[in-house]
């Protein structure tokens, strides 16, 4: 009996012993797991940093390379696309939470007239930038497609006004009961610098009230006329007016007499204005013109007097019939001193040598000429 148990017994221990063996080489081969793993990952990681030793640079310098990859703020990039920021994010999990942490990456905000989930796409920028200032280009759409999207998209801009910097609101064919503009504009926008009004059928006013820091505006189409768009027009140091009327030119110049940088481009052929009054502008130091009637016609540069005036940018048609003629009356009328002339032609050249023009400017340094339309040096806005 004894020796049976103690048979019993060495067969028990023989079986533990068995089961322990077994576990250690489970755990053996476990360890031997966790170190191959361990070590292709580590093979993966060289792999990944040798086939993109992008993911290695700093984080410094992958910030200042998104930077570049947008258009210099304030220009707008599209909110989706290749030309997007939102392309970054969707690289890898490391550019994602980069791009994500990046503020500056998210200011500048292009709101096309149509787009499928506006409202949502605009919150999920806004929210990206941070407290950042912003820069807007907002297409507004027709009164009759302002959908619920729009809607609430506009309502989020509204509540965003305060960091407003750069706003460009373009709206096509407003009607009597269009209402967005003015919900947009009708409120303190106390950083904003540049405003650009792009309207069409305008037939509302427009007002904007508080924004102390404006300075520079561009007008075009209808937003021209001073009986629709009221601004603070002394603080304004740069305007440029597109497409506008001698009439609307004149008497918006007569309100903006601190004005540094000018652009206007005058559309109409009134001839039953034989003179315009005299329009003072004490501060101007470049000043870019051109008529597009149809004919020649010199009623603007003889209206303008510009003491300060050094930069010149004009186009043949604005100096009447009688280039040189022009050009003398409105310098010594001015009694200006220029220092760079640009003359502006249509097709076929400048009808006149240039060095005809500088025996009529001696004091300018550089002059130069260039065909209508085409892209006009640094002067102004």
């Amino acid at each position: 009996m004894l020796q049976a148990d103690g048979q019993i017994v060495d067969n028990s221990i023989d079986a533990q012993l068995e089961d322990l063996g077994h576990a250690t080489d489970l755990e053996d081969s476990l360890a031997e797991s966790k170190s191959q793993r361990a070590a292709a990952q580590g093979r993966n990681s060289r792999t990944d940093t040798s086939k993109y030793p992008v993911l290695t640079l700093p984080n410094e310098i992958t910030i200042e390379m998104f930077l570049q990859f947008l258009p210099t703020y304030p220009l707008c990039s599209e909110m989706t696309g290749l030309y997007s920021p939102t392309l970054l994010t969707h690289i890898c999990s490391q550019w994602r939470t980069i791009a994500l942490s990046i503020h500056q990456l998210w200011r500048a905000i292009y709101l096309p007239r149509s787009h499928v989930g506006i409202d949502h796409l605009l919150d999920v920028w806004l929210t990206r930038s941070g407290s950042c200032p912003l820069s807007l280009n907002v297409v507004l759409p027709f009164e009759e497609y302002m959908t619920a999207h729009w809607s609430n998209a506009l309502s989020n801009l509204i509540s965003q006004r305060t960091r407003w910097e750069h706003l460009t609101v373009t709206v096509g064919g407003s009607g009597p009961g269009s209402s967005a503009h003015l919900s947009l504009l009708n409120g303190p926008m106390p950083v904003l610098h540049h405003l650009r009004l792009d309207f069409l059928d305008m037939i509302t006013v427009l007002q904007v009230k508080s924004a102390p820091l404006l300075c520079s505006v561009i007008l075009s189409h209808d937003a021209c006329m001073g009986a629709t768009v009221e601004l603070p027009w002394r603080q304004l140091t740069s305007l440029a007016m597109y497409w506008c009327y001698l009439d609307e030119f004149s008497t918006t110049l007569q309100r903006a007499s601190n004005l540094v940088h000018c652009k206007l481009f005058i559309s109409n052929r009134d001839m039953s204005i034989n003179a315009l009054p005299e329009i003072s502008l004490p501060h101007l130091d470049s000043l870019v013109l051109d008529v597009n009637i149809g004919v020649a016609d010199d009623r603007t540069i003889r209206s303008l007097i510009t003491p300060a005036l050094r930069h010149l940018e004009v186009s043949e048609r604005s100096l009447g019939e009688n280039h040189l003629e022009t050009l003398s009356f409105f310098i010594s009328n001015s009694t200006c001193k220029l220092d760079r002339l640009r003359i502006m032609y249509d097709d076929g050249g400048v009808s006149i040598p240039l060095e005809r023009y500088r025996s009529v400017v001696p004091t300018v340094t550089c002059i130069s000429a260039s065909k209508v339309g085409a892209e006009t040096s640094t002067l102004g806005a």
